[in-house]
């Protein structure tokens, strides 16, 4: 979700357009990956979410995107001791759950970073 999200950032409004001109759902949004219900603003548009998971790596990502360090080449990934925190905050204290939370966090930074890095190849030449 992440990744489209970022991939089709810079087509959102163009997308919008072409919806309130036609009428119809351009093929691109008809096939973007779907999360089931909660309203979350990213990059100007509204994406839906009710998996309780799923809602909670939203929050935490969204959250913490702040408390990257950033470097030469741009922001770095978010800190595990950030992460701890945020869990520890939102009394997140099952192992399970807080294990899962961080992979799917993990993944969601992974994926970020990737998007970074294709916007500016420059970025990891340093």
């Amino acid at each position: 979700m992440l990744e489209w999200r970022l991939d089709h950032s810079d087509k959102l409004e163009k997308y919008r357009e072409y919806e309130e001109r036609t009428g119809c759902v351009p093929d691109d949004v008809k096939a973007a990956p779907r999360l089931d219900t909660v309203c979350i603003p990213l990059a100007g548009e509204d994406m839906i979410i009710t998996d309780p998971d799923q809602l909670a790596a939203w929050d935490m990502f969204n959250g913490l995107m702040d408390s990257r360090q950033i470097g030469f080449s741009g922001p770095g990934y978010i800190p595990l001791s950030e992460k701890r925190e945020w869990l520890d905050e939102n009394g997140i204290t099952d192992p399970d759950d807080r294990a899962e939370l961080l992979e799917m966090i993990a993944e969601m930074d992974s994926a970020y970073r990737k998007y970074l890095d294709a916007k500016n190849p420059k970025r990891n030449k340093e």
